[in-house]
């Protein structure tokens, strides 16, 4: 007895293959594809271009950062140096060479700022 299960094909199996090789895609499905891969190059060739922009851009902020960088090297060795002269100053040494001096001059000039900065500062709100 044969199983249930078991279907024998309707179409000989030599026919079989020779139909499907005549079939032809219909026209519709193949200006479809057409599309769907135009579409697919298109949004790639823009996401390109983006992130070309990108990178430019990106190159263009580094060197930003690197130049802003120097010149906060730069005006962090000139302020070490403006406050290793001022402590020379305030605490009567020589900055070259550590030694002290007279700071008569100093303390004069010290007391003529006291009293500029307050007339200078009335002298702007009037």
């Amino acid at each position: 007895m044969a199983p249930t299960s078991y279907c024998y094909s309707c179409v000989p199996m030599d026919e079989f293959p020779k139909k499907l090789r005549d079939r032809k895609l219909p026209v519709w499905v193949g200006i479809l594809l057409f599309l769907l891969v135009a579409t697919l190059m298109i949004a790639l060739q823009k996401d390109k271009a983006g992130g070309c922009k990108q990178q430019e851009l990106l190159q263009k902020l580094q060197e930003e950062i690197k130049t802003l960088n120097q010149k906060l090297q730069d005006k962090y060795s000139e302020l070490e140096k403006l406050r290793k002269e001022n402590e020379a100053l305030v605490f009567g040494k020589d900055p070259n060479n550590g030694k002290g001096f007279p700071n008569s001059g100093i303390s004069l000039r010290l007391s003529m700022a006291a009293v500029l900065l307050p007339l200078s500062l009335q002298t702007l709100l009037a």
